[in-house]
């Protein structure tokens, strides 16, 4: 009995002793359990930090340089992957999250630093998250408006390398003799290359508009030579620093002045996404310069080709007029030969007169090889049409004459009201009683 009592003291005294070292194994099992949850969710944004950073230098990995098509478009797909694969990962991010603030939550005031190193790791996940899906973006566009850019140049170049062979087809030709073919081809030319509308700058310069160009078939050659020299004044300096106008309407350039305006917009928005000494800027803007340089030179050949157009024109309508002079000449001495009179040294004085009041007049005459212009040729086809429609109508004019002249006039004093269709009265059973 004795020995059954001591066993029961000693185990009253350890049940005490038993629930403190159960309670102390509860805590240590909910901090192991807290500490191996939290790890696993910091290994997870780690793994998750490391795949963004990956992710970030590629991007920065593409370098924004004006390459082959072929090159732009893989270059383009591959970071739009990487934009994809971004966006995707977001929703993972996102769950990371909630899991990290649900745990540190639930854990409340006694969150140890680990929880506080795994909210800052969230953080700065988003914050890669933001800056590489950004710097993605940015090499987008940068790639996209340098494929733009690319795109553009080339048609400009492929563009003006078929004005510069339309030109050189046109020098070919007027060499040849084809004035009216090449003044009607070259002021298509023209519009495209130097054309602007009748606009006046700060410096009150006169810009060259369709009229000018149009009066190539009708227009004196000094009005071409002023104009063209105004022009030519105006090529050493460009219309702007960049040398094109940004501040003018883009209805006050040309066809070929507005896409190369628009070549230097594009360059100007790399501006802002690439570094101010970047390699690619400069080469962009050497193609743009290069492309300039290469237009001016076109409007010179075109202006000096429309200033030989005119002198062309000129000398043409100079041979013609002193031809027909001197046909005229001559008919008038075989007519003075026959009859035995006229005094041919006046004759040739007004030839020569005649002669010089032409090369007077050849600036406001033009000709362009079109019959329809030259109405003083006996030959031309608007002549022989009316003097063949002339006795036609003659004809028909006499034949109207004599049937008013042959209509019968007895009948004119007659009642004919009867056979009128005008309502009429009438009486049945006669006339009333007066």
């Amino acid at each position: 009995m004795i020995v059954k009592s001591c066993s029961v003291k000693d185990n009253t005294r350890k049940k005490p002793e038993t629930r403190r070292a159960i309670e102390r194994w509860e805590s240590l099992a909910s901090r192991v359990e807290e500490s191996r949850m939290a790890s696993s969710l910091h290994q997870e944004l780690s793994a998750m930090l490391l795949e963004f950073k990956a992710s970030h230098d590629r991007l920065v990995t593409y370098e924004i340089v004006l390459e082959q098509p072929h090159v732009l478009d893989e270059r383009i797909n591959r970071i739009t992957a990487e934009l994809i694969a971004l966006r995707e990962r977001k929703a993972a991010m996102l769950a990371l999250n909630v899991s990290a603030h649900r745990l540190i939550a639930d854990l409340g005031a006694s969150t140890s630093l680990i929880f506080t190193a795994l909210k800052d790791g969230v953080a700065d996940l988003y914050r890669v998250w933001d800056e590489t899906f950004q710097r993605g973006n940015q090499r987008l566009c940068a790639l996209q408006t340098v494929q733009q850019f690319s795109i553009r140049l080339s048609e400009l170049q492929c563009d003006l390398r078929r004005d510069k062979d339309t030109l050189a087809v046109l020098d070919v030709a007027l060499q040849a003799g084809a004035t009216s073919e090449v003044a009607s081809s070259v002021r298509h030319v023209a519009r495209l290359l130097s054309e602007k509308q009748e606009v006046h700058s700060q410096n009150e310069s006169v810009i060259m508009n369709d009229a000018t160009i149009a009066e190539v078939t009708g227009c004196p050659l000094a009005k071409f030579t002023d104009q063209s020299a105004t022009l030519l004044s105006q090529e050493g300096g460009s219309l702007s620093d960049s040398g094109i106008s940004d501040s003018g309407s883009e209805q006050e350039l040309s066809e070929r002045e507005r896409r190369l305006a628009a070549l230097r917009r594009l360059t100007r928005s790399l501006e802002t996404q690439l570094e101010p000494g970047s390699e690619a800027l400069g080469e962009l803007w050497k193609r743009v310069d290069d492309a300039e340089s290469e237009l001016r030179d076109l409007q010179k050949q075109c202006r000096e080709l429309i200033v030989r157009t005119a002198a062309s024109v000129e000398s043409r309508t100079v041979k013609r007029m002193a031809g027909q002079l001197h046909c005229r000449a001559d008919k008038r001495k075989k007519a003075s030969a026959t009859t035995g009179n006229g005094d041919p040294e006046k004759e040739e004085s007004e030839v020569d007169s005649n002669l010089n009041g032409a090369s007077s007049k050849s600036g406001l005459v033009a000709d362009t090889g079109d019959p329809d212009n030259e109405p003083d040729l006996p030959h031309s086809w608007i002549w022989r049409i009316l003097r063949a429609a002339l006795p036609f109508q003659l004809a028909l004019v006499a034949l109207f004459c004599a049937a008013c002249l042959l209509e019968p006039h007895c009948c004119e004093a007659a009642n004919t009201l009867n056979l009128s269709l005008t309502p009429q009265l009438r009486y049945v059973r006669g006339p009333p009683p007066v």
